[in-house]
């Protein structure tokens, strides 16, 4: 917001003399007002800040809407951040049913216990890559941690799924991986 400045000797909304124009974009003192503890009019005159001191604001960040961060990170487009979200939920809820199917003693969770854990670990691990800052995780670690969980749930379907694709487990689990690696491609903090 800029304020319009008035010329110099025009007078203030209470009949006093205005003060003459300062721009704080120029300053260079300390934060908190103009060089010396002067104030522009005088003692009693209109308190202008310099600039404050620099917080990190959404605009920083590198998440979904921001256009900058890391160094070295690609920063997302806006508006993919949701599709991110639901690219990852949709993994997890897919690789889920796809461990299921056939609802019997014949499924993964059956029949491949340690692979069917390890699959569902993954998955896990890739959406709560998407809530990284809330374990105090900056952007390319939380993308690297969804990279690897995504790598993980990759070479489950590379050596289980694959040879059973035809069948509505691996269609699940196919899918599955599929929405995994474009929530890992979409994410910000994206190293390559």
């Amino acid at each position: 917001m800029t304020i319009p400045s008035r010329p110099r000797g025009q007078f203030g909304p209470f009949g006093q003399q205005a003060p003459p124009p300062w721009d704080p974009r120029g300053f260079s003192g300390p934060v908190g007002g103009p060089p010396g503890g002067q104030h522009p009019g005088g003692p009693g005159g209109p308190m202008i800040h310099g600039p404050g001191p620099y917080l990190p604001g959404p605009q920083q960040s590198g998440y979904p809407g921001g256009p900058s961060g890391p160094p070295g990170a690609h920063p997302a487009a806006p508006k993919t951040g949701h599709w991110v979200l639901v690219l990852r939920i949709a993994a997890l809820v897919l690789v889920a049913l796809g461990l299921s199917i056939p609802f019997d003693s014949s499924c993964d969770w059956a029949a491949r216990t340690t692979w069917a854990i390890f699959a569902i670990v993954a998955a896990v691990a890739q959406l709560l890559s998407s809530t990284g800052g809330s374990f105090g995780w900056d952007v390319r670690r939380s993308w690297l941690i969804g990279a690897v969980a995504t790598g993980a749930l990759t070479l489950h379907w590379l050596l289980i799924a694959l040879p059973n694709v035809g069948s509505n487990a691996g269609f699940c689990l196919t899918f599955g991986t599929a929405a995994a690696i474009g929530g890992m491609l979409l994410a910000p903090g994206r190293r390559w």
